[in-house]
């Protein structure tokens, strides 16, 4: 018997691996191997080869459809960590029996719903340190259910933040940020999630400053407390040099996100961008007493301080910021700001070619921060060159160069006209309104 039953199997396809397994289970290695350690998954070790086994599909799928592995093993099992990516989940899956299939599918359903919510929760608390988690439980959520449009539109507009805050590339965060908005868009066009993705979208990566603005604005028409259409509109005040509008819907944020530093981080970027170098120190002092800390922050306390301090004492303050985040580009272009204009050319120089060096071997290099140490020792051409380099990337502090205190200095250079002419920006409506009463 147990002869015949290895002469059948031999025909049937064979999976040579832990990882060919849990592929065609749609599930983890990790998973796999506890269902054969604990359930008796019928997996074959040929040899005393460390870690080489054999399975056969058709073992496998009977194995599966058996009634002695219950229903209520497959549901324990399934909020296990999740390592196969949901565009390679096995279409093993309808091929079964149906007597666990649904119940595996809705648990995973649930359990990405979950997850979904509880990404909605931390939303109201986003802060550097946790955009990352909420990154990975939004593909834990469509890994277990790829159909979930929540989940990919938030996806979406995660790695849309972090492209913005600099933490992945922006090219890099955009483009798979547009790939998850995409597939939303397949399953759920007219869902609000779906829809802010989009904004978002139409921000980053086609600077379609108008349809964006209609849709965040919409969005808060029917769902004032949207914590994405909020911080969308105040993005694109930023950009329109609309300092004042930005910071009321910043401020508008607040009571949305009582414990998130983002906003209250943003709303400093604000009090720089106004020339309110002081308010943006004194608010900075306050958040950091409070335990948060991030990279966009320091990097707006060392321009502040470099505007409005003496250049001495603003030098010792961005080189002790600079120990917080050695590697963040823009706090060491301040500091070379800072160093030419306390006349030290030579240190300026030498940390702009650092950071060019630096920039040669890695791609989420921000070029915004040379621009400050060439406005600083007065090479015009090259710093409009840089920042045009930066608004093609989508950085961060491209967004705020209508308004820029160190990038004002550039007005009245040719080129520097003909790049923000060149480039589109969104219409402000203060200056709408102050040429219409004109």
């Amino acid at each position: 018997m147990k002869g015949q039953s290895t002469q059948l199997y031999q025909t049937a396809p064979l999976l040579d691996s832990w990882e060919a397994i849990a592929h065609y289970l749609g599930r983890s290695v990790r998973t796999v191997q506890r269902w054969s350690a604990k359930y008796g998954l019928p997996v074959h070790r040929p040899s005393l080869k460390h870690g080489s086994v054999l399975a056969y599909v058709e073992e496998l799928d009977n194995w599966l459809k058996s009634r002695a592995f219950s229903e209520v093993h497959l549901a324990e099992d399934v909020h296990s960590p999740q390592t196969v990516p949901f565009e390679a989940m096995s279409g093993a899956y309808v091929q079964m029996a149906p007597n666990p299939l649904p119940t595996i599918l809705n648990t995973d359903k649930l359990h990405a719903a979950e997850l979904v919510r509880t990404c909605g929760k931390m939303w109201h608390v986003l802060s550097y340190g946790n955009l990352p988690r909420i990154t990975r439980l939004y593909h834990e959520a469509i890994s277990l259910d790829q159909e979930n449009a929540e989940a990919l539109s938030g996806l979406c507009q995660a790695l849309v933040i972090e492209g913005i805050s600099g933490m992945v590339p922006p090219p890099q965060a955009y483009a798979a940020a547009k790939r998850a908005c995409d597939a939303a868009l397949e399953i759920a066009p007219n869902q609000r999630h779906t829809r802010l993705a989009q904004a978002w979208i139409d921000i980053v990566c086609r600077r379609d400053w108008q349809r964006a603005e209609r849709e965040f604005d919409e969005l808060l028409r029917t769902h004032q407390e949207s914590v994405g259409a909020t911080m969308g509109r105040a993005f694109i005040y930023l950009a329109a040099g609309d300092i004042s509008a930005a910071s009321a819907f910043l401020e508008a944020l607040l009571p949305l996100t009582g414990l998130s530093i983002a906003a209250e981080t943003l709303h400093c970027w604000c009090d720089y961008l106004a020339g309110k170098f002081d308010y943006a120190l004194a608010h900075i002092d306050q958040i950091k007493a409070t335990g948060h800390l991030s990279p966009m922050l320091c990097g707006i306390e060392a321009l502040s301080s470099a505007h409005l301090e003496d250049q001495s004492i603003s030098i010792r303050r961005i080189e002790d910021l600079i120990l917080d985040y050695p590697e963040d580009a823009v706090i060491r272009g301040a500091l070379g700001y800072a160093c030419a204009l306390h006349g030290d050319t030579s240190r300026a120089i030498r940390v702009l070619e650092a950071l060019s060096e630096h920039n040669l071997y890695n791609s989420g290099h921000e070029p915004y921060a040379m621009a400050l140490i060439e406005i600083g020792l007065d090479h015009w051409q090259q710093a409009v060159k840089h920042l045009e380099a930066s608004e093609r990337l989508g950085a961060l502090w491209s967004f705020g160069l209508q308004s820029d205190p160190i990038v004002a200095q550039l007005q009245n250079d040719p080129n520097f006209r003909h790049f923000m002419t060149k480039t589109t920006w969104p219409v402000s409506h203060k200056r709408e309104s102050s040429n219409s009463h004109n």
